[in-house]
């Protein structure tokens, strides 16, 4: 199994920047219902708090799939447990299937939400 990921982004950020970026999952296996994944920023960052409530809101992302049967949603991040990993967000696959060469595409700062 090999996992793919691509960053389509800005290289260097300073701090409380607002920025649009893509990433690009490729899994290599298949993922079924309850699956997830997590993105994770390392050790004092001032990521902010993801949602998919409120496109115009800062810290809104976009989930989608190249086969598009899923339903995500944003899933429980506890960086307690992921040091050094002490920020990020988790989606959570509530239904649907992934194929090992789909594409799941996360847009940070959706551009289209602006």
């Amino acid at each position: 199994m090999t996992i793919r990921c691509s960053y389509d982004g800005p290289r260097v950020l300073k701090a409380n920047q607002l920025f649009a970026a893509t990433l690009r999952i490729v899994p290599g296996q298949p993922l079924s219902a309850g699956s997830r994944i997590v993105i994770a920023a390392r050790h004092v960052s001032d990521f902010g708090d993801a949602q998919t409530r409120d496109p115009a809101s800062e810290n809104f992302i976009s989930i989608s799939c190249s086969a598009g049967r899923q339903e995500w949603k944003l899933a429980d991040f506890k960086p307690s447990q992921r040091h050094p990993w002490n920020r990020g967000f988790g989606i959570h696959m509530a239904a649907g299937e992934v194929g090992p060469a789909d594409t799941v595409t996360l847009v940070l700062g959706d551009p289209a939400s602006k």
